[in-house]
């Protein structure tokens, strides 16, 4: 996996045991052209930071 998404070994390992918490862009796209995703597949797993404001 590391090779089609164009990162190290310890680079993606990272990423997958949540060492790196907050990843630059280009390393997210790398990541989700290896896995053939989109950004909107990505976007599904992301908190709301919206939710609960103005209540």
């Amino acid at each position: 996996m590391h090779r089609r998404c164009g990162l190290s070994v310890p680079v993606l390992s990272k990423l997958e045991t949540g060492r790196v918490v907050d990843p630059c862009g280009s390393t997210i796209k790398r990541v989700l052209a290896g896995y053939e995703l989109t950004f909107d597949d990505f976007a599904k797993y992301l908190p709301d930071v919206n939710s609960g404001m103005g209540k």
